[in-house]
């Protein structure tokens, strides 16, 4: 491909030029500074497929982007190739990864150009996705990112390398980059196509996940304290693991019956919570938890830390996962069992209305 881009720049007679280069057209800049060298004078390399042998082992054949070709082109091979009509393609991509998060207007521009009409009416990607599949393979191969690995450390440009704070690929490798060409590194918002996302939505996205994150920890302790089961499992993905051989809703639904009866009253009072993302629709939190709680006769306090697993689906984030971390657990000084009616606001200590008020409640408890 970098020699298809000189031929290219021979036959225009262009001699000085600057360059951005993307993903593989990062690796393919570098080499065409090999191939032309001083014919780039300054660079811009935004996550370059750019690997020593040794980084791309790091990921095994088949498991993730950057493994040398074999995980995206095995995903090239699957897409659909034939689409009724541009509109259709647009709607399509515009709600999956990693066209979600591209900018509309560089994502319109992507149907545009990226498809070809059909003397059927229909349109068809312009770049076969057993051609897409192929380039993916020989980028990993040895004249492809080793190549310009090796010529990283002799670049002729002047060169940045950029990465994104999302990206799916390890900021290391583009560390490594910046370390072997003597260039600086510089990191901006958004993920590996970080130049064509909306970034503005991918912002605003992120304090509406951050947000609904919360709500649903919030939620949990709703649910746990009014004890509505179906309100608790429906916090948690469908296919929710359940200890070691259960999975589902129902069995989480089982699960939170039995250890629930096990005690009285509860309150959770949720504090300090920590969010980190994966990615758009993946992240793990940290949360610090007030636990009070009938214990037959007893009143125990709990210091707790759950650390949890999140994941978005169909546009709803849930629970992956709850790991439940005691600090301590010590009783009350003065039990509030067995205290008398509060009548608030005639007397400030006291039982109150709760938790009998929850109809949930009561329904837990019924014989």
């Amino acid at each position: 491909m970098a020699a298809d881009v000189v031929a290219v720049l021979e036959h225009l007679g262009v001699d000085e030029m600057v360059a951005v280069g993307e993903s593989l057209g990062g690796g393919v800049a570098v080499l065409v500074d090999e191939l032309r060298p001083g014919a780039i004078r300054r660079m811009l390399l935004c996550e370059p497929v750019v690997f020593s042998p040794e980084a791309v082992a790091t990921r095994p054949p088949g498991t993730a982007p950057g493994d040398g070709g074999n995980f995206m082109s095995t995903i090239a091979r699957k897409r659909r190739a034939v689409w009724p009509d541009r509109e259709a393609v647009y709607e399509s991509y515009r709600t999956r990864p990693p066209f979600d998060v591209v900018a509309p207007e560089a994502l319109a521009a992507y149907v545009r150009w990226g498809f070809v009409d059909r003397p059927d009416g229909q349109v068809e990607l312009a770049c076969a996705p057993e051609v897409e599949a192929m380039i993916f393979e020989v980028s990993g191969e040895p004249a492809g990112a080793p190549a310009a690995w090796r010529h990283l450390d002799q670049l002729t440009a002047d060169a940045v390398v950029a990465c994104g704070n999302d990206t799916d690929l390890p900021a290391e490798w583009f560390a490594a980059q910046a370390e072997h060409a003597g260039a600086p590194l510089v990191t901006l918002a958004g993920g590996h196509f970080f130049l064509q996302e909306d970034t503005d939505a991918a912002r605003f996205d992120r304090l509406e996940s951050t947000e609904a994150i919360r709500q649903l920890v919030a939620r949990y302790a709703l649910a746990t304290d009014s004890r509505d089961l179906d309100a608790l499992v429906g916090l948690f993905v469908d296919d929710v693991q359940v200890g070691a051989d259960a999975r589902g809703r129902d069995a989480l639904r089982a699960f939170f019956d039995r250890s629930l009866h096990e005690v009285g009253v509860t309150i959770l009072f949720v504090g300090n919570h920590v969010i980190d993302f994966d990615d758009a629709d993946h992240g793990r939190g940290v949360v610090y938890c007030r636990g009070e709680m009938q214990v037959d006769d007893r009143w125990v306090i709990q210091a707790i830390q759950y650390r949890d697993t999140y994941e978005r689906r169909d546009g709803s984030w849930y629970f992956v996962r709850r790991r439940h971390l005691l600090w301590y657990g010590a009783e009350l000084g003065e039990s509030p069992v067995g205290l008398p009616p509060a009548d608030w606001p005639e007397h400030h200590t006291g039982t109150g209305e709760l938790p009998q008020a929850w109809e949930s409640w009561r329904r837990f408890w019924a014989p």
